[in-house]
C-alpha cells in the first residue's frame, strides 16, 4: 500500500514535518511495510520553507540580513537548479513585532517603522546567485510598507529634497520623497520568474486595503492605520508614475495588500509573475500531486479543522487534488470543530480528531505526537476494513 502523508502544522504545537512523522507512524503498526512517502505541507506562511526544504532537493542558503526594524539577523533561503523560495516571515514575521515598546505610542511608530528590506537583501542575494525563479512565500508578514523596504534594497533610490534615503525604515514613507532608479530594478528583475504566494485578496490601499484591514494586528493604532494608509496610497501613485504604469489601477487590484503590500512593486517590475495560493505553492513546490496520483490514501491534517478550513486552508488544497485523483483522503486534526462535516462535500473524506475532548496544553505536548499517531492508525483500519 502507498501512502501520502501531507499535513500542516499543528500550530502552537508541532511542526509539518513532526505532524507527518507522526501519522506515518501510526500507518506503519496498521500495514507494516507499507510505503508511506511524507510531503509535510504548508500554507505560504511561516513554515513553508521548512516543507520545501524537508521534501525537495533544495538546500538551505544562511545570508546575513536585517529583521524588519534593521537588526543584524542570519537568515536562510531555498535554493535548487537556480530556483529560490524566499519565505517573507524569515525577515518580516509578524513575531518580531515581540520587542516592541509597551507603549501603545510607542507601539504604533515601531509598526510605521517595519520595513522588508531584510527580505529585499535575500532576493538581492539570490538574483546575484543566479536565480531564474523565486518562489516568494509572503504570508505571516509583520509589514506594511508596500514593499517600500524590498524595492529599496533591489536598488531603488528614494529622495527626500536633495537627501538619498537608506529605504529601510518605512517611516520614511511619511516623507515627499520621490523615486529614481526603477529601470535599473526592472533590469535586475528582467530574467527572473516570479511567482508570489498569497491567500489575500486585498487591495494596496482603501477601506478593504492593507493598513484598514491588517495594519491593527501588526501595531498601529487606528491613527497609524489612516496614515499609513495614505502613505501607501501616495507611495502606490509615485511607483506607479516612475516604472510607467498607464495608470494608478493596478494599486487596487486583488492581491496588491497582501503582506502589507509586498507583491506591490514586483507586480509593477517583474515582467514575469503570478500569483497563486500559498498552499498551491507549497504543493507545487514538493511535487505533491504526482506523489498523490499514485497513491493508495492520502492523510493530511491540522491543528484544528472547522468552517474556516474551507476558506483554502491547506487540507482543502488536498483534498482537491485528492478528488481529481479519485483518492481517498483522511483529515486528522487536532480538534473537529464546528464546520468540519463540510469538507465531506469535497471528496471522499474521513475525519478523525486526535486530541481527546478535555486536554490541557501539558497534555497535548506531551502526548500529542502519540495521539496523532494513534488517530492515522484508527482511520486507517477504517479505510481498509470500515468502508
Amino acid at each position: 500500500m502507498k501512502i501520502v502523508v501531507a499535513p500542516d502544522s499543528f500550530k502552537g504545537t508541532f511542526t509539518a514535518q513532526q505532524a507527518a512523522v507522526a501519522m506515518a507512524q501510526g500507518c506503519a503498526q496498521v500495514v507494516p511495510g507499507s510505503d508511506i512517502v511524507l510531503k509535510p505541507m504548508a500554507d505560504g506562511g511561516e513554515g513553508s520553507l521548512d516543507a520545501v526544504l524537508s521534501a525537495t532537493p533544495a538546500e538551505p542558503v544562511s545570508i546575513q540580513t536585517v529583521d524588519s526594524y534593521g537588526r543584524p539577523i542570519s537568515a536562510i533561503y531555498g535554493w535548487h537548479d537556480r530556483t529560490a523560495w524566499i519565505e517573507l516571515a524569515q525577515t518580516c514575521g509578524l513575531h518580531f513585532f515581540a520587542d516592541a515598546p509597551s507603549a501603545s505610542d510607542s507601539k504604533n511608530q515601531w509598526a510605521l517603522r517595519a520595513s522588508t528590506w531584510g527580505a529585499g537583501v535575500q532576493w538581492h542575494h539570490a538574483i546575484a546567485r543566479g536565480a531564474q525563479q523565486i518562489f516568494f512565500m509572503i504570508g505571516g508578514s509583520g509589514t506594511t510598507d508596500g514593499g517600500f523596504g524590498l524595492l529599496g534594497a533591489l536598488g531603488a533610490h528614494y529622495w527626500y529634497q536633495e537627501t538619498l534615503l537608506s529605504g529601510d525604515d518605512a517611516r520614511q514613507l511619511a516623507l515627499p520623497i520621490r523615486i529614481e532608479n526603477i529601470d535599473a530594478v526592472r533590469e535586475l528583475l528582467e530574467p527572473t520568474t516570479v511567482v508570489v504566494a498569497t491567500d489575500v485578496t486585498n487591495p494596496l490601499c482603501g477601506s478593504q486595503g492593507a493598513s484598514a484591514v491588517y495594519g491593527p494586528q501588526k501595531g498601529l493604532s487606528p491613527e497609524g492605520v489612516h496614515q499609513r494608509d495614505q502613505e501607501l496610497k501616495r507611495f502606490g501613485i509615485l511607483l506607479a508614475q516612475a516604472a510607467g504604469a498607464r495608470d494608478t489601477s493596478v494599486m487596487f487590484e486583488e492581491g496588491m495588500g497582501a503582506a502589507g503590500g509586498t507583491a506591490f512593486p514586483l507586480r509593477l517590475l517583474a515582467r514575469n509573475l503570478r500569483l497563486v495560493r500559498g498552499a498551491e505553492l507549497i504543493a507545487e513546490s514538493i511535487g505533491l500531486e504526482a506523489a498523490i496520483a499514485q497513491a493508495d490514501v492520502v492523510f493530511t491534517g491540522e491543528g484544528a479543522t472547522d468552517a474556516q478550513t474551507l476558506a483554502g486552508k491547506v487540507p482543502v488544497s488536498v483534498l482537491r487534488l485528492c478528488r481529481q485523483y479519485h483518492k481517498r483522503c483522511v483529515v486528522v486534526s487536532g480538534h473537529l470543530g464546528q464546520g468540519a462535516e463540510q469538507l465531506k462535500t469535497l471528496g471522499d473524506v474521513w475525519l478523525e480528531q486526535a486530541t481527546p475532548d478535555g486536554a490541557s496544553p501539558l497534555d497535548i505536548e506531551q502526548h500529542g505526537q502519540q495521539w496523532i499517531a494513534q488517530a492515522a492508525a484508527r482511520a486507517l483500519q477504517f479505510v481498509m476494513h470500515g468502508a
